[in-house]
């Protein structure tokens, strides 16, 4: 998903977040003083998307209060894996709350897009792919065959027009709004247009490139996910004045607020407790290219 690709290495040097029972710690002092006891009041992980919309960060509260809002559901990774959209009930896939629009504010989401155009059918993979497609969807290698269509929906692209992908992310990014909704998610580009069959070359026009993005938003693993109270997630000095999550030392939170540092195993016990907490995939809308351009079917053996 998103929280659920920190690591316990960049827990110190990045944000994170998990539940710590009322505890009291000893701190020590600058001087010469007497130690001063702390007392962290308990972050409740129901308060999370509370403190991103404190932040600003609309979106990832959203996906966050989805998972709350639906029944439970633990998705396996022969799930995540397979990415079978099509066939999905809807509680399993989220297609409303990221848009593309919003994930263009990022430039690594903007590199990501580029990355993929340089990739789609201008590499072997790219085109292999696309011929193959062009003849599953039923071409008969000589009449005009139209794959896709302009408006289609990015599950019906993924499944029969996605011809390359780039990643989205990388876990040494800075925990801004798309890092905290997304984490690692798949930037994918798909095409539209008509295979064609000229005096025995087999061609492919592109009317349309389409990039979506597709992420799933689970809590599997053991992945530490950070520091934060109740109004924002705590910076990168804070979070190390916190401790590390071994230690799980305290950190004074300067207005009172509650400290929480979260593992995905306490959403997985708040699932297990509470019967709410749907895992889902995630699946932006298409963000539409018109391009005007004939490529060769036969370029790549």
């Amino acid at each position: 998903m998103s929280l659920n690709d920190f690591s316990l290495t960049n827990a110190v040097e990045s944000d994170a977040l998990f539940v710590l029972k009322d505890a009291q710690s000893v701190l020590s002092p600058r001087q010469k003083t007497e130690p001063k006891k702390v007392r962290a009041r308990r972050l409740e992980i129901t308060q999370l998307p509370g403190a991103m919309r404190h932040m600003g960060w609309i979106t990832a509260a959203r996906l966050m209060e989805r998972w709350f809002n639906t029944p439970a559901f633990a998705m396996s990774a022969e799930q995540k894996a397979a990415r079978n959209l099509a066939d999905l009930p809807w509680q399993q896939v989220d297609e409303t709350i990221v848009t593309m629009r919003w994930a263009s504010q990022f430039e690594r989401c903007r590199a990501a897009v580029d990355l993929a155009r340089s990739r789609s059918f201008h590499t072997q993979k790219g085109m292999t792919r696309l011929r193959d497609l062009v003849y599953a969807s039923g071409w008969d290698g000589t009449r005009p065959h139209s794959l896709g269509f302009y408006g289609m929906s990015s599950r019906l692209m993924d499944k029969t027009c996605q011809i390359n992908v780039a990643d989205l992310g990388e876990r040494t990014d800075t925990l801004d709004e798309i890092y905290g909704a997304l984490g690692l998610a798949n930037l994918k580009v798909g095409v539209v247009g008509t295979a064609l069959n000229e005096r025995g070359k087999r061609l492919f026009k592109v009317d349309y490139l389409g990039f979506y993005i597709l992420d799933t938003y689970d809590f599997n693993g053991p992945q530490y996910l950070g520091t934060w109270t109740d109004k924002r997630v705590l910076t990168k000095a804070e979070t190390i004045a916190a401790g590390t999550y071994a230690a799980r030392r305290i950190y004074e939170a300067r207005d009172d607020s509650p400290l929480g540092l979260i593992t995905n195993g306490d959403f997985r016990d708040y699932r297990a407790k509470t019967g709410r907490g749907g895992d889902f995939f995630v699946v932006s809308d298409i963000q539409w290219e018109r391009i005007n351009a004939v490529v060769d079917l036969d370029q790549y053996p």
